[in-house]
């Protein structure tokens, strides 16, 4: 199983990213966090999936993870959906001014009930 990224050219970033959601799925959060991070996997990172990283950790659970995986990795917040995640994040853990800002950056006359709510 070692050699089958080298035997196939397939770049270490893209397996320490793989390694890393493999790991979240099964609950290993600190080596999943450290893998996730690597300068290496960031290149091979989509928008979505630091999406799908906030949604498992704050469903299993870790709150405090998610939000220091929302502070390193910053993510980009392009929808509604997105926003109220990082909302989410942000008050589990009590950062209320933090949110507010959040909020008052991310909302329009469009969206503002659904993400006070």
């Amino acid at each position: 199983v070692e050699s089958f990224p080298t035997a196939f050219a397939i770049p270490i970033g893209l397996v320490k990213l793989v390694q890393g959601l493999w790991l979240l799925d099964h609950h290993d959060h600190q080596s999943s966090f450290e893998l996730l991070l690597h300068p290496a996997a960031s290149q091979f990172y989509f928008e979505w999936q630091h999406e799908r990283v906030l949604q498992a950790l704050m469903c299993q659970g870790q709150q405090s993870v998610a939000l220091r995986y929302f502070h390193v990795t910053n993510p980009p917040l392009a929808s509604t959906p997105q926003a109220k995640l990082c909302l989410s994040v942000l008050l589990h853990n009590r950062c209320l001014i933090e949110a507010w800002s959040l909020l008052r950056q991310h909302s329009n006359r469009l969206n503002i009930t659904e993400l006070l709510s």
